[in-house]
């Protein structure tokens, strides 16, 4: 598989046009701990190019805290690709997606696996989800920020218009 030749990498023209319309752009990992395929294991290697080399933007990146083992092995791939240096990456609380999709007798998968067989893939999601719906929440403002560029007070933002879009003239 090639980086660049994915429809996984447009998450990054998206991101920026989120914020360009001085929205607050986060983005969901494409995490996976089951995937046979190395440079699907870990993080995706199509959300390390959007992310590490495509958006142009800072965006929010919500990362599952499920354990710390498994957060520093995330972290460090992000930081590997350059993304902590780049964009706002937080550690989040599990949101324990399993468990509330099997509550509600939903079933899903993804690539084939059931979403106990790769419950990183589902949590990872979540978390984005929830983090996105409540910037104040987990994942927002309050988050656990990492150490380094991502995290510093005078890191560069994204810059956001002051009032309503101005209209272009009409011919």
């Amino acid at each position: 598989g090639s980086t660049l030749g994915t429809t996984g990498t447009e998450v990054a023209a998206v991101l920026d046009t989120a914020a360009a319309l001085g929205g607050r752009p986060f983005a969901a990992l494409r995490a996976s701990a089951a995937d046979p395929r190395d440079r699907h294991r870990g993080v995706s290697h199509h959300t390390l190019t959007a992310l590490g080399r495509l958006c142009r933007s800072r965006v929010t990146v919500p990362v599952p805290a499920r354990d710390a083992a498994e957060a520093a092995g995330l972290l460090a791939i992000l930081e590997q690709a350059g993304v902590t240096a780049r964009h706002d990456v937080r550690l989040v609380p599990p949101a324990g997606i399993i468990e509330r999709l099997r509550a509600r007798g939903i079933r899903v998968a993804s690539m084939g696996r059931p979403a106990e067989a790769d419950p990183l893939l589902f949590e990872a999601a979540a978390v984005a989800a929830i983090a996105a719906t409540d910037p104040g929440g987990p994942g927002g403002d309050r988050a656990e920020g990492i150490a380094g560029p991502a995290a510093c007070e005078d890191a560069p933002r994204p810059v956001r218009p002051s009032g309503p879009p101005e209209e272009e003239p009409r011919p």
